[in-house]
């Protein structure tokens, strides 16, 4: 418990003279308790002692709350599978001085996209409040595709880590590339796409967009997607 000193300011001599007390809490911080009439010394100590206790009380409730703060998970507050989802967590992540907002992203986290997949969560709006950029991690296993959609304004730059994946493009999917490990697709803005793993074996993607989250602007096309059925 913290160290309780009190001074009296005396206004008049005597015991019986209004008097102030001025209370130090700690280093630095000062409160001044409303003036009281002493009647006689029992009297003072009593009230003296019966206010100490009160401050011990408060300061032991605020000790109390501050530990169970403490104890709370980072990655626990706002979140779903450890990513961020509170508008308010996110405000203060978004409002911090830039030096404050650095933050690593460790894996296990995951989210599902309108896209059709789950997603390894990485840097993005949802986990670290960023505003104008996003990078997630697609894994996609044999025979799996897309949900044929576009990002309404927004570009997507995507670079497969590992296997190969066909990817389907244009109005109504008239074209196609195929890529492979270590190759970098772009997708300009409002153009449609679905990724159709094709290749017999997992691939995995890095997906970057041009937006703080990759679900922003997304539009899905149900009508094109019986024409990736049917190849």
């Amino acid at each position: 418990m913290r160290d309780l000193s009190f001074v009296r300011d005396w206004t008049g001599s005597g015991l019986d003279d209004e008097q102030r007390l001025v209370c130090r809490v700690g280093v630095g911080a000062a409160a001044v308790v409303p003036i009281i009439q002493v009647e006689s010394v029992s009297t003072f100590a009593l009230k003296i002692t019966l206010m100490i206790v009160a401050m011990n009380l408060v300061e032991i409730g605020i000790l109390l709350s501050a530990r169970r703060y403490r104890r709370c998970p980072r990655r626990r507050r706002g979140s779903y599978n450890g990513c961020l989802k509170s508008a308010q967590a996110r405000e203060e992540i978004m409002t911090a001085p830039a030096t404050d907002r650095v933050r690593v992203i460790r894996p296990g986290q995951s989210y599902v996209g309108a896209q059709g997949f789950t997603y390894g969560a990485g840097a993005s709006r949802e986990t670290v409040g960023a505003q104008h950029v996003c990078m997630n991690v697609l894994p996609m296993p044999a025979g799996a595709r897309a949900k044929v959609h576009y990002h309404r304004g927004i570009e997507t730059i995507a670079y497969l880590l590992e296997g190969e994946c066909a990817v389907y493009y244009g109005g109504k999917l008239e074209r196609r590339a195929m890529v492979r490990a270590g190759d970098q697709i772009f997708i300009p803005a409002d153009v449609p796409h679905a990724p159709c793993n094709e290749s017999g074996a997992p691939c995995t993607w890095l997906v970057v967009h041009s937006a703080g989250s990759d679900q922003e602007g997304i539009v899905l096309l149900p009508a094109l997607d019986a024409v990736i059925s049917s190849r």
